[in-house]
């Protein structure tokens, strides 16, 4: 499962809007109850089950653990901290498990799986040999996968551990346990040693049998012994090392276990050798667990700082985006050689132009829009029985069980709605008359189904750069983005008409500047000083990031059930994750640009989303993981218009980034495989593992809208009708944008 699914099941799990965050240095799940915070590591090679324990441990945490005495207790003494995490565990899983019997399972599952892994540091040694300690551990956590015993002295205490409902409880039963553990701390080593001693035996490991055996040679068993020196193939041992390793614990001479060993001599476990240096007292499997809890981690991120980047969640848009009064300005237009045409009429002029040539195959693809939308429908129908009974077929009694009315359901279609981002960088000049042409084509379609819209632009240009306003520390930096509201189906139809006629004189601007050169210029047309239309790069990130505001506020005033959008560009993002930070020379807050060797992860409230990496640029990795957290956020579809002025084979290699992106394994041969087959038609269509649902890579040259005309071969009737279904298949197909949007709400 995805980590940003184990997020969401974090939270619904705790019934509380914490704070989840990824951290990949992280070596196993943590919850600060402080700040309300669980910390979830990026896990490699984990099974469901394992992930679903560990979270599940901290949501016991979260639910149960107080946030006060618990660091004071544990720090009051170091072998104490192995209890308390003992003790508290069995009373936060046992609670969890009763809140959430779905987990029983998963933890049962999941403890085998550690134990089998030896997380636990005892997978060779006979359970029940262990202290008591660390009986209770495995018999609360293992279950009766192991048959743990207990004495009659020793059940009182699993007892109390099973029913402990508080954290005083808690505190109380393991500071007994703890001084439990003190009293019988000889025992237990001797008990512990004895075992080893047995295994070793089975093993055909030399071993005395007591703990002199594990540090010294099969040879040396005189002097040896008094001098404590170990005699191995280096024996260099000085005297003052020899006197730290004695222990005169008893008269055997038994040593510290933690000694460098040399040839043919046995050396402890490294759980066991801590659990002695602690003089008896202390969990082994606690101890072990935690140690060992970093194996699960992803180590190839472990080189890389995890460094977040706060989202903005409630932006003020009246600052960010620029109002179409403020787009449609008459006064800064200029239309002839002369300046002598009025704008007006010359806008005028072009719609009713452009209203001919699209509006009858407009209301064509309408109405097939319609018919299809109306049979799928009918499709989708459902007739059930009403439970009254249908005298009229009574007579039928002793044939047919079919005796109660029936009622048929056809259901409603859902209601869709779409928002558009057009690139207005400065490589899209050669594209953007045919595309201006395109839009206008689509938001026309819309308009007479009754869908919802809104068509923004976006791009840089000085005097409309944009900061997110009461920056802090780790905030997102946005990059001058500038954003157009050019569109939207809440304007009136005047409104609507006065729109269309301002960006068909824009279109004209364009073509002119094309054709220029060529003398083939209608008149010079001038946008003047219209910084709203001036064109940039393309901050597509920070548009992002803007637009989960836009969207959030779009479906709140349609209603709409089914989002789309739309982002038309020419090429990947300009802009990257900047994040502020304070200068450690003035003390100002100062944009700084995410180092390569970072693992930035977006945070947008309480949820993380870790950047997705790929054979790609940083750009493109940061689109991709905004995109993913669009998506979440806004529930919206995400389709992509990727217009390319040469469909040359260059530029088409130059588009699998994307492809790699959670897909490491595109390469070059993969990717024309994806290309090559629908490259003849214009249009690729591509389906990535992360980022855009689909993305729609057009052919430049293939975006006009021709005046074609009724070409038949005779006056025949299957003459006709074929020239009329080219014709007609033709004017739809040039619609391109209208025909890819069709299935999606159709």
């Amino acid at each position: 499962m995805q980590i940003q699914q184990k997020s969401l099941l974090a939270k619904l799990l705790s019934t509380e809007n914490i704070t989840v965050e990824v951290k990949a240095d992280l070596p196993t799940a943590a919850f600060d109850p402080t700040s309300r915070t669980m910390f979830i590591p990026k896990w490699k090679d984990m099974p469901a089950c394992m992930q679903d324990l560990l979270i599940g441990h901290e949501v016991g945490h979260v639910h149960e653990t107080p946030a006060e005495g618990w660091h004071d207790a544990v720090c009051e003494d170091r072998t104490l901290k192995s209890f308390l995490n003992v003790v508290e565990d069995a009373r936060i899983e046992r609670k969890v498990k009763t809140r959430y019997p779905g987990l029983v399972r998963s933890f049962y599952a999941g403890y085998r799986e550690l134990f089998e892994r030896d997380f636990f540091g005892v997978k060779d040694i006979d359970v029940n040999t262990l202290p008591l300690i660390d009986r209770i551990n495995l018999h609360f956590k293992v279950g009766s996968f192991l048959n743990v015993r207990f004495s009659d002295t020793e059940r009182p205490f699993v007892e109390r551990c099973a029913t402990t409902e508080t954290w005083e409880e808690v505190e109380e039963l393991a500071r007994e346990l703890h001084g439990k553990a003190q009293e019988t701390a000889e025992n237990d080593i001797d008990q512990l040693m004895e075992e080893l001693n047995s295994s070793s035996d089975d093993s055909d490991m030399d071993m005395d049998g007591d703990m002199s055996s594990w540090e010294q040679s099969d040879s040396d068993e005189d002097e040896t012994e008094e001098s404590g020196s170990a005699d191995g193939n280096s024996g260099e041992e000085t005297d003052g090392e020899s006197d730290d390793t004695q222990s005169a614990s008893d008269s055997d001479g038994d040593e510290d276990d933690g000694v460098d060993v040399g040839e043919g001599v046995y050396e402890a476990p490294e759980t066991i050798q801590d659990f002695v240096a602690d003089g008896g007292v202390g969990s082994i499997t606690d101890n072990s667990f935690r140690k060992k809890e970093g194996d699960l981690l992803d180590k190839e991120t472990l080189t890389k700082d995890s460094v977040y980047i706060n989202i903005p969640t409630n932006l003020d848009l009246t600052d960010v985006i620029i109002q179409p009064r403020d787009v449609y300005n008459w006064n800064d237009v200029e239309v002839g050689s002369y300046r002598d045409i009025d704008p007006k009429q010359y806008a005028e002029k072009l719609y009713k132009e452009f209203i001919a040539q699209n509006n009858k195959t407009i209301n064509q693809m309408v109405s097939t829009f319609e018919m299809k939308r109306k049979a799928s429908q009918f499709i989708k129908a459902k007739t059930a029985k009403t439970g009254d009974l249908n005298e009229d077929r009574l007579w039928a009694y002793k044939t047919s069980e079919d005796l109660f009315k029936q009622i048929t359901s056809i259901p409603e279609g859902k209601n869709h709605g779409f928002i558009m981002y057009l690139d207005m960088s400065g490589s899209m000049f050669r594209n953007m008359s045919d595309t201006i042409a395109q839009l206008i084509n689509l938001t026309m379609f819309a308009r007479k189904i009754n869908v919802p819209f809104e068509v923004y632009g976006f791009t840089t240009g000085s005097g409309y750069g944009w900061a997110h306003p009461n920056a802090k520390v780790g905030d997102f930096v946005f990059e001058e983005a500038k954003i157009v509201k050019l569109l939207t189906s809440d304007f009136s139809k005047s409104q609507l008409e006065e729109a269309y006629k301002y960006l068909l004189v824009w279109r004209a601007s364009f073509e002119y500047r094309l054709k220029y050169r060529y003398g083939e210029g209608e008149y010079p047309v001038w946008m003047g000083d219209n910084k709203a239309l001036s064109m940039g790069a393309t901050p597509l990130n920070s548009t992002l990031v803007i637009g989960i505001e836009i969207a959030k506020q779009f479906r709140k005033a349609t209603g709409v059930e089914i989002l789309n959008t739309i982002i038309l560009t020419d090429g990947a993002a300009t802009d990257f994750a900047d994040l502020w930070k304070e200068s450690s020379f003035s003390g100002e807050m100062v944009p700084v640009q995410i180092g390569w060797r970072s693992a930035p992860v977006l945070k947008y409230g309480s949820s993380t989303y870790p950047m997705i990496e790929g054979n790609a640029h940083r750009n493109a990795e940061l689109t991709c993981t905004l995109l993913e957290m669009y998506k979440d956020i806004t529930g919206s579809k995400v389709v992509n218009y990727h217009i390319l002025d040469r469909f040359a084979k260059r530029s088409l290699e130059d588009c699998k980034d994307y492809a790699t992106i959670g897909n490491r394994d595109m390469g070059y041969g993969a990717w024309e495989k994806i290309y090559q087959p629908q490259r003849a038609s214009g249009l690729i269509e591509v389906r990535d593992t992360k980022g855009f649902d689909v993305r729609y890579i057009m052919n430049g040259n293939k975006l006009g809208i021709d005046d074609e005309e009724l070409e038949v071969k005779s006056a025949k009737k299957g003459d006709l009708l074929r020239g009329f279904r080219k014709f007609a298949g033709s004017k739809a197909q040039q619609r391109i944008f209208v025909q890819k949007f069709i299935p999606e709400v159709a």
